[in-house]
């Protein structure tokens, strides 16, 4: 089956920035399927236009995954206002990891919501305004994706017993698969939560204070 997957910040492994889909569409190709990611072809990273002038898309593999990029505006000035809505990106993702509850799966994915948002307004930025590295950038994206885990594990699980109220036969077959994705879901939840609280700091990076001034996060 051909299947267009499309996000406009999608990238390859190679750069920093959203792979869900890249892996994704490998998963597919390992299926038999025939993916292609639909992405922007602005780079939000480095603020580079990977089309040429006038070309409106490019094809391109990358590790065997097709990339169709499509030509969007690219990101210029008003710094000042980009960090504004950067902060309330990041007040938004602090309120929500405030009101995890660890009973409430639900709530994990409210915050995974707020901090994606936050992560590509950060990305779409100038490194010269952020001050973070690559190596910065993926530290949030591995935040996000632990969060990932456990949606993906919680969405599994739904479509799983959905299908065994349209099909109780099929029940006893799929326990031992249940019992698994439960204990996927727990391991997964435990761990994020071990880690949770570093999102009080990655914003604002220390370039940005003033000097001899620490920010502080209240975290309660």
């Amino acid at each position: 089956m051909k299947i267009l997957l499309i996000n406009h910040y999608a990238l390859p492994p190679s750069q920093p920035g959203g792979t869900r889909h890249y892996s994704l569409a490998k998963a597919l190709m390992a299926r038999g399927h025939e993916p292609t990611l639909v992405a922007s072809g602005f780079d939000h990273v480095t603020r580079a236009d990977r089309l040429d002038p006038g070309e409106p898309l490019r094809r391109s593999l990358h590790s065997g995954v097709p990339f169709l990029w499509l030509r969007t505006p690219g990101y210029r000035g008003n710094a000042g206002a980009a960090r504004f809505w950067n902060m309330l990106a990041f007040a938004r993702a602090v309120e929500r990891r405030r009101a995890i509850d660890p009973a409430d799966p639900r709530t994990i994915h409210q915050t995974r919501v707020s901090f994606k948002r936050f992560r590509y307004m950060v990305e779409s930025l100038s490194p010269d305004l952020t001050g973070l590295s690559k190596r910065q950038l993926r530290t949030l994206a591995y935040y996000q994706r632990k969060m990932g885990i456990i949606q993906d594990l919680e969405v599994l699980g739904t479509c799983v017993a959905r299908f065994i109220r349209e099909n109780p036969e099929a029940e006893a077959p799929l326990r031992p698969f249940v019992a698994h994705l439960r204990r996927r879901r727990t391991l997964a939840q435990r761990s994020f939560l071990k880690t949770a609280d570093r999102l009080f700091d990655f914003w604002p990076p220390a370039h940005l204070m003033a000097p001899g001034h620490t920010a502080s996060v209240n975290r309660t």
